[in-house]
């Protein structure tokens, strides 16, 4: 599901091919064990190359937002040390896969032709034992709601995207991914040589 490791270089020397990670399948607690401490060693090494990158493979049915947080949280850490984080698509990504896909550096996020993205508000369960639990449930599931828009409306342009993501299933395919800013470029563009 997901692989990572890295090569300590010096500022003059180029980014190494072994700053690839794999987020393939669900976004969960065995994707998180497998990839957080790797990404946090990678962001470090690469930040003191001159041309610093993470490169995520990504593709699955989404996950957790607790495990996405943990990942965006990396994916911001990288972009603040000018460590460019490179996504990209290989088949459909969901829910929380296609959050942290369009988390990518700007101009930096990719896409196959026939891969698609699921944007949607995620589930949301309360477990609360009595109303004033209830209510403080509702209120994170209402602020989760919110956060998953801001993160789009950040990073992407979708019209009309709190009339749309009202309702489940928005599968955008890749043509449009393009068009609203979901990712940047057809993977046939990606430069295999930089990586």
């Amino acid at each position: 599901m997901a692989k990572g490791s890295t090569s300590t270089t010096t500022k003059n020397d180029e980014s190494s091919a072994d700053n690839r990670f794999y987020l393939l399948g669900e976004v969960d607690e065995d994707m998180q064990k497998l990839v957080a401490d790797p990404i946090l060693k990678s962001i470090q090494e690469q930040s003191i190359l001159r041309d610093g990158k993470l490169q995520l493979i990504i593709q699955g049915p989404g996950g957790y937002w607790s495990v996405c947080s943990h990942i965006l949280s990396l994916i911001d850490l990288a972009k603040a040390h000018d460590v460019v984080v490179e996504t990209i698509v290989v088949g459909e990504v969901c829910s929380a896969s296609s959050i942290i896909a369009v988390a990518g550096s700007k101009g930096h996020r990719y896409i196959s032709p026939v891969a698609e993205h699921m944007v949607h508000y995620g589930s949301s369960y309360a477990y609360g034992a009595s109303p004033t639990e209830m209510e403080r449930e509702a209120g994170f599931t209402k602020r989760f709601f919110q956060n998953v828009e801001k993160h789009y409306r950040a990073h992407c342009k979708i019209p009309n995207l709190h009339e749309i993501i009202q309702h489940d299933s928005l599968f955008i395919p890749a043509g449009k991914c393009l068009k609203w800013g979901l990712a940047d470029h057809y993977i046939s563009r990606l430069d295999l040589t930089a990586s």
